[in-house]
């Protein structure tokens, strides 16, 4: 069997420090995968990532579609990060 190279640690990205580390992050995916949010009604799994993040956001709101918007500040404007999940 052919095993893969080892892992180059990757780059720091600008405007990560002190918001979540990746133990955290999938800890808190989780919890909210464990909502029930069957498909038309996630609504709750929503209102809880809101929730989970508005005090490091500066904007967190549900959109007229449910949608959660999180928006938190970093050092770098040009970088994003997008989290998108569907049932």
């Amino acid at each position: 069997m052919l095993k893969s190279p080892p892992r180059k640690p990757r780059p720091h990205r600008a405007g990560a420090e002190g918001i979540m580390d990746r133990a955290q992050f999938v800890e808190m995916i989780r919890e909210l995968a464990a909502i029930p949010g069957p498909a038309g009604r996630e609504e709750a799994v929503a209102r809880a990532f809101a929730a989970r993040l508005k005090d490091l956001a500066a904007e967190a709101f549900l959109d007229p579609m449910g949608n959660a918007i999180i928006k938190i500040a970093g050092q770098n404007a040009r970088a994003s990060l997008m989290v998108c999940a569907h049932t």
